[in-house]
């Protein structure tokens, strides 16, 4: 049997691992409007009722739409996470008609490594 100790304990380290995610999605956002991008607000709702997953931030540039998921931790998306990740782009692809873009963002080990703080990596293009 688990012990409530441990139980406790691993919820603050979830609550942790939560607030660190949400600041680093607020940061890449903040960066992302201060360069111009035109963001795009999606009620998770919309998506959980098609049995799509949510999506961390989304954003129009040069009539291409990006779809991002931001990583704090491995960097690594999981099979599941990543079908739904795409399902949603399609989705949102279809209702935009623009070409779009999975990418995935993560800090830098260290601030200041070229014009992005962070590391961009398309993960699947979508046309």
């Amino acid at each position: 049997m688990v012990s409530r100790r441990s139980i406790e304990k691993h919820s603050r380290a979830s609550k942790n691992f939560y607030k660190r995610g949400s600041k680093f999605e607020l940061e890449v956002s903040r960066f992302l409007v201060d360069e111009g991008v035109t963001p795009v607000l999606v009620w998770p709702k919309i998506l959980r009722e098609r049995g799509l997953g949510q999506v961390d931030l989304m954003w129009i540039k040069n009539n291409h739409l990006y779809v991002c998921e931001c990583k704090t931790g491995s960097g690594r998306i999981n099979s599941t996470q990543m079908k739904r990740l795409v399902k949603s782009s399609c989705f949102m692809k279809s209702l935009f008609k623009k070409k779009t873009v999975l990418v995935r963002i993560m800090p830098f080990a260290k601030k200041g490594n070229g014009h992005y703080p962070f590391k961009v990596k398309v993960i699947k293009d979508l046309g």
